[in-house]
């Protein structure tokens, strides 16, 4: 009887495990931010060697560097002062939506 609920239980976790969601491939790109601050657009550029680099356009400032850290759907982006931390709720080759406890955010794909 032990033996049988062992198994399912590592048969539910297996099923879990496997439907899960690699966004590593679609989070590589161009993204449109929208609006930053002052009114102006960002462009996040995302890389596959864990780097991002965020730049608000029509401002006099360097772009903003940084890295890039995805467990499953948990998106965390540190850079030189803070880190920023989301949960993905939807990402495909078009749009990526993430959310916190304080906003969600949609950006969309350039490239």
């Amino acid at each position: 009887m032990k033996h049988g609920i062992v198994v399912s239980a590592l048969t539910v976790a297996l099923a879990f495990a496997a439907c899960s969601r690699d966004y590593s491939k679609d989070l590589v790109g161009t993204w449109d931010a929208g609006k930053a601050t002052l009114e102006k657009n960002m462009t996040v550029v995302i890389k596959s060697d864990g780097t991002m680099t965020a730049e608000i356009k029509d401002l006099d400032m360097k772009p903003i560097k940084g890295t890039y850290r995805l467990d499953g759907n948990s998106l965390v982006f540190k850079l030189s002062l803070f880190n920023l931390s989301y949960t993905i709720s939807r990402l495909d080759r078009k749009v990526l939506v993430m959310k916190n406890k304080y906003a969600r955010i949609t950006w969309n794909r350039i490239e």
